[in-house]
């Protein structure tokens, strides 16, 4: 075995050899999750308790920015209500063309940062009927007075209730506020992400390295055993349009450290700010669709696997992920184009892994 200092030519020989033979193991630069997705185990006498994603990178309550043990990657545990069909509860990563309409504010306190909301939630099938999950961001707009009107995080709200619809959440502001009696109006726009450029979103498949050297590659691997991807389609007189999602192995570079909790679009994760560097893999599905925009569609694939990804980044710290993603709007009207990712579920066993190997 080498060792240091050299004291005599057999120290010598032998630190040479362990120098040209690289590293003894590569597991010093090596990170990954994995889980496995509930599927359909009941609860109570109609209930199905499932495995969705948040579409976040996010692993905890927002108030913290960390994740409880008990929690899966960048998933939340929701109900599917047999009974109750189309009453189906994920969280929502797009709030369809519209928002939610708002029937009533109360502010926690008279003086304060919380307020609790009650929407109406939609009609349509398939659409979600429990949309909330910690960490989401909600856009408040239209509502008198306009003090209410905002950006808040969700912070609490009952995913094991029994009563339906969950239409009422917990927000906070990012300030202190005086708050005045709600008097009428307002929507709830969910993860409020403009429609003019591409979309990502966090699957919680995802891992950090640290690249130390110009001859250091990245191995990625990313497995999903069963997705279920819930997609609102809706064209006015396009008739032939196929729309798409894609899959992603997508890579983010850490440009700054900061103190900033976990953000819904993943620019400030795990103390540092990210910056999009580069999609690796971007494979293209097509999704089932109606011209008039009458439901969402569950759109299942199977064994979404890719292996022994190579990438050979400069020196860093990187965030490498699996995401779904669709494209920026092809008409300036939601309603007249709109192909959006609403929420999406997992069974099965699914993993993510990174390596940085010396060449």
């Amino acid at each position: 075995m080498s060792q240091f200092p050299l004291d005599t030519e057999s120290d010598l020989v032998e630190a040479v050899n362990y120098l040209l033979s690289g590293p003894t193991g590569s597991g010093q630069n090596f990170q990954g999750v994995s889980a496995v997705g509930e599927d359909a185990i009941t609860s109570g006498p109609a209930k199905l308790v499932q495995t969705y994603f948040t579409g976040t990178p996010y692993f905890g309550p927002a108030i913290t920015g960390f994740r409880s043990s008990a929690e899966q990657p960048g998933t939340q545990d929701d109900y599917a209500d047999p009974l109750l069909l189309p009453d189906i509860y994920y969280p929502v990563w797009n709030t369809l063309p519209g928002g939610l309409p708002i029937t009533s504010i109360t502010p926690v306190d008279p003086t304060g940062r919380d307020i609790e909301i009650t929407v109406t939630l939609g009609s349509l099938t398939n659409e979600s009927q429990g949309p909330w999950a910690n960490g989401q961001q909600v856009v408040i707009t239209g509502v008198t007075p306009s003090t209410y009107n905002k950006t808040y995080t969700v912070v609490d709200f009952n995913p094991s209730s029994t009563t339906v619809p969950f239409d009422t959440v917990t927000l906070r502001s990012t300030e202190t506020v005086t708050w005045s009696a709600y008097t009428s109006g307002g929507t709830a726009a969910i993860n409020d992400f403009t429609l003019a450029k591409d979309q990502r979103f966090f699957t919680g498949n995802q891992a950090i390295v640290a690249v130390s050297g110009p001859g250091e590659r990245v191995f990625i691997t990313s497995q999903s055993g069963e997705l279920i991807v819930y997609t609102y389609t809706k064209f006015v007189a396009i008739a032939s349009y196929d729309p798409l999602i894609k899959f992603q192995i997508n890579r983010y570079k850490a440009v700054a450290t900061t103190t900033l909790p976990d953000s819904v679009d993943g620019r400030y994760y795990q103390g540092y700010e990210w910056a999009f560097d580069t999609t690796l893999v971007n494979l293209k599905k097509p999704v089932s669709w109606d011209l008039l925009g009458t439901q969402v569609y569950a759109n299942p694939f199977t064994d979404v696997i890719y292996n022994n990804i190579i990438d050979n980044p400069n020196v860093g710290l990187y965030l490498y992920a699996f995401q779904i993603a669709q494209d920026a709007e092809r008409d300036a009207s939601p309603d007249d184009g709109a192909v959006l990712i609403v929420g999406a579920r997992t069974t099965g066993v699914r993993s993510f892994t990174a390596q940085v190997i010396k060449n």
